[in-house]
């Protein structure tokens, strides 16, 4: 069983046209035993939620230390970010997992970092 990392970066090009991104936010699920069904929930439940909030592009960069679950949305907006990560949240608290509590990452552009590192990121600041 390895720790999960799930992370979302928000990019709004209308509001943060300068910069290019708004905000990146994560946590941890504690030794989750994950598996590839596993994808079929976490897949459906994300097309609950881009219905609600907007798309949710793939953007996760795998590692052999942790599973990742990323995420990048121009869509969601700014007020919604918190709200999102919470029902992201609780769909794995749902599922009996142990979950930590939402980080925002200081560093928000994380196209050059993989899983492990954004892990490692969140672990640090909880």
């Amino acid at each position: 069983m390895k720790d999960l990392v799930f992370y979302f970066e928000f990019t709004n090009d209308a509001e943060d046209e300068e910069v290019g991104h708004s905000a990146t936010y994560g946590f941890v699920v504690k030794k989750m035993f994950y598996e590839e069904e596993d994808d079929i929930e976490v897949m459906d439940f994300a097309y609950e939620m881009e219905e609600l909030y907007g798309v949710h592009d793939w953007s996760s960069s795998p590692t052999k230390e942790v599973h990742g679950i990323g995420f990048t949305s121009y869509e969601a907006e700014t007020k919604n970010h918190l709200e999102l990560m919470e029902k992201w949240r609780q769909f794995f608290v749902r599922l009996c997992f142990t979950v930590t509590d939402i980080v925002r990452l200081d560093d928000s552009d994380v196209r050059d970092l993989d899983d492990y590192d954004i892990y490692k990121e969140i672990m640090r600041k909880i």
